[in-house]
């Protein structure tokens, strides 16, 4: 028989977490839904179904992207692909991996993006099916292998992605498709649908 499922609000726990501590010490997160589901909203409308037909899931669970890349996916009608953990910690692994399945759509810190950029490179092997790389977490810098990459994975769009442990992703900046255009260090855009930003300092 089919489980009963509990009936919940937008404003029940989804998922709770702890900061990084990059404000002093690690606090816990009680993340409810409303965030999230409109996130997954604005991910599953941004653009169509198309560039989350094949999204890698890459983060850990112990991370908020990890939680976009699911419901984002979902909400999108799209197939998430599990990336295990070991092939994760290996760059070359990495890139063959998401060449091999066909993945449309990865979300990722730009560090990992600076190292898979630069394995694709060195391995002369670019993703041809990427089309979407969306970026947050930390300060997206654009340096030359993001750019050799993006040239040579064809028609990629690259998002700057920015969001707090306490709000998850807010804002949403969507560089232009010429990677020679891409700024060192792009803007991290505007609010989201459903999201205000204010400036209290």
């Amino acid at each position: 028989a089919p489980p009963a499922v509990p009936q919940t609000t937008l404003q029940d726990p989804c998922y709770a977490l702890f900061t990084s501590g990059s404000t002093g010490v690690p606090k816990g997160v009680r993340m409810h839904q409303l965030p999230v589901a409109n996130l997954a909203r604005f991910e599953a409308t941004r653009n169509g179904p198309e560039p989350a037909a094949r999204t890698a899931q890459i983060a850990p669970l112990g991370f908020d992207v990890a939680f976009q890349e699911m419901f984002g996916t979902w909400a999108a009608g799209g197939e998430l692909i599990t990336v295990p953990l070991n092939t994760r910690r290996d760059p070359a692994r990495l890139v063959e991996f998401l060449d091999e399945h066909r993945v449309t759509r990865m979300y990722c810190v730009p560090l990992l993006l600076r190292v898979i950029a630069r394995a694709s490179n060195m391995l002369e092997r670019p993703l041809g099916r990427l089309q979407e790389v969306i970026t947050s977490g930390e300060s997206l810098r654009v340096d030359e292998d993001i750019r050799k990459f993006g040239r040579a994975c064809g028609s990629l769009k690259l998002l700057n992605q920015l969001g707090a442990a306490e709000t998850i992703q807010t804002t949403h900046f969507e560089l232009d498709e010429n990677p020679d255009g891409w700024e060192d260090v792009p803007a991290i855009g505007s609010p989201i649908p459903g999201v205000q930003l204010r400036v209290v300092d």
